[in-house]
């Protein structure tokens, strides 16, 4: 078996980010081989099956693999090339420079992933071949079968030094954030979708690059980001307001409560705050509940206005100072719980 330390995957950040919601939510999706991107992926277990017909009980082992099996395909370091430098990976997988690359530490990785699963994680490095897949298939059948069928592929793919985790079932997977080493930023990425993957990762202990191509060369190179100072300069300052407990993350939006310090509670302030504060925290819709007395969140919580005294009641509309739902960004609700 071979030993690597770092395995890296490069992601396009197309579909409404949908990249980044992912990385930020420490999930990944192990694809089944028909959804790959290499055709023959597939029909050569169709070639198997045909060759073999129902020797041992193949059929059903190779549907299986077809049809059930997850696939997370990364790459590792080539013995003279860093993977992040190789340019036909940023242009076939990370949207031509407009995506990013994650690092991770193989080791962790495995391992957070094998104790929040009741299916397997196996690693297998793919090899590439050109070999004639009926002697191919004769020669690796005493072997083992899904090892044989999900590590070889032509010698056209070699450029992405492919390592893979094969995984009993296909679908979304979660991993324990420590996994995460360095994000490498594309060329082309944008500064937006570049602050909301530093923000997001903020106290994980992840490095960030950007990478660079340097000048007078078709080579790239990559520098370690020290600090986002365009993005830092526009924050929000922080003894303005307080995030209350952790924010709520569903599968279509993210949910806020928000103590607010600040003197000025204008319409106009509050509807600056809102924008200012989904800025820096929402990669989702989001819906932002603020006040300005953290007991209201407790009372919003309890699900059961209609038993709040009137003592209660008078509070909350004194206090929950402002709502913006995820469905109508543009708008703040200024004190939504007062009696007209």
């Amino acid at each position: 078996m071979f030993y690597m330390s770092s395995v890296y995957k490069f992601r396009s950040n197309i579909n409404i980010r949908q990249d980044t919601f992912s990385l930020l939510e420490n999930k990944l999706y192990a694809s089944r081989l028909t959804d790959l991107n290499d055709p023959f992926e597939s029909t050569i277990i169709d070639y198997f099956g045909d060759i073999f017909k129902d020797k041992d009980g193949l059929s059903g082992l190779l549907k299986r693999i077809k049809n059930e099996v997850g696939i997370y395909s990364m790459s590792c370091d080539k013995e003279d090339k860093r993977i992040v430098l190789e340019e036909l990976m940023w242009a076939h997988y990370a949207n031509s420079h407009k995506g990013f690359c994650i690092e991770y530490d193989l080791d962790i990785l495995r391992q957070s992933l094998k104790l929040g699963l009741l299916d397997n994680a196996d690693l297998f490095e793919v090899t590439y071949d050109d070999l004639d897949i009926q002697s191919f298939a004769l020669k690796r059948v005493q072997k083992d079968v899904k090892e044989t069928l999900l590590s070889f592929k032509s010698p056209s793919w070699r450029y992405e030094n492919e390592v893979r985790l094969v995984f009993d079932s296909f679908g979304v997977k979660t991993y324990d954030p420590k996994a995460l080493k360095g994000i490498y930023f594309g060329l082309n990425m944008g500064v937006r979708e570049r602050e909301i993957i530093m923000k997001g990762l903020e106290g994980v202990g992840v490095t960030f690059y950007e990478m660079k191509a340097l000048k007078g060369k078709y080579r790239l190179s990559y520098e370690v980001i020290q600090s986002n100072n365009a993005y830092m300069k526009d924050l929000l300052p922080k003894t303005m307001y307080e995030i209350i407990g952790k924010p709520e993350v569903l599968k279509t939006v993210q949910n806020f409560n928000v103590l607010y310090k600040d003197t000025d509670k204008s319409s106009n302030m509050l509807k600056y705050f809102v924008s200012k504060f989904r800025e820096e925290y929402a990669y989702k819709p989001s819906n932002v509940t603020i006040v300005d007395d953290v007991r209201v969140i407790d009372l919003l919580n309890s699900q059961n206005s209609s038993s709040w005294t009137k003592d209660e009641e008078k509070f909350v509309a004194e206090h929950w100072i402002a709502y913006s739902t995820f469905d109508a960004p543009e708008f703040v609700w200024m004190y939504p719980n007062k009696v007209k």
